[in-house]
């Protein structure tokens, strides 16, 4: 409307006395009518050019602030990997002898001795069902640290979802040493 009344007039005058300042490119809280009135002064073909520039720089600035942050979160992401430390003479001992083989042995131990204990020995009457609870530890320990063929792969997961304490080795551990007392 301002254009149709005064068609050579110059353009409306810089209100907010931004241009050629430090904070030209900040966020101002610009009038859009003003804005429109101004652009009525610019050749309509120079304004496409100018959307499609504005368009461009604001497109290319959020996607280099979406490129370092990603660039940001995977510097902090791959720091969080180092190697760790070679262990000492100790741990790389302890990890060399194979205790769930010795365990497996160890709970063959428990099957068949009390086994040959009933057939060779004289036993009480007491003494049978200690050793019947031996043999049935004994094989809960085999059964728990054979290595996972076919046939103990069933009751390894049995034995792992009903006693839970079996799946970890702080529970092996603690069933170990019950037997062993019971011995």
């Amino acid at each position: 409307a301002a254009a149709d009344a005064n068609p050579g007039a110059a353009p409306p005058a810089n209100v907010y006395g931004e241009y050629g300042s430090d904070n030209a490119y900040d966020d101002v809280n610009i009038d859009v009518d003003t804005v429109k009135a101004a652009a009525q002064y610019i050749p309509q073909d120079q304004q496409k050019q100018l959307a499609m520039a504005a368009g461009s720089a604001v497109a290319n600035e959020a996607a280099g602030r979406v490129q370092s942050d990603y660039n940001e979160s995977m510097k902090t992401q791959s720091d969080q990997h180092q190697a760790p430390e070679a262990p000492n003479f100790c741990v790389r001992l302890f990890n060399w002898i194979p205790i769930r083989g010795l365990a497996w042995i160890g709970g063959l131990c428990l099957v068949v001795t009390p086994i040959l204990d009933i057939l060779f020995a004289v036993t009480h009457f007491v003494s049978f069902f200690i050793y019947l609870y031996l043999i049935v530890f004994g094989l809960i320990t085999v059964f728990i640290e054979a290595p996972t063929w076919g046939c103990t792969r069933w009751f390894q997961l049995r034995l792992f979802f009903w006693f839970r304490i079996f799946s970890r080795m702080w529970g092996r551990a603690w069933f170990y040493l019950f037997s062993a007392i019971l011995c």
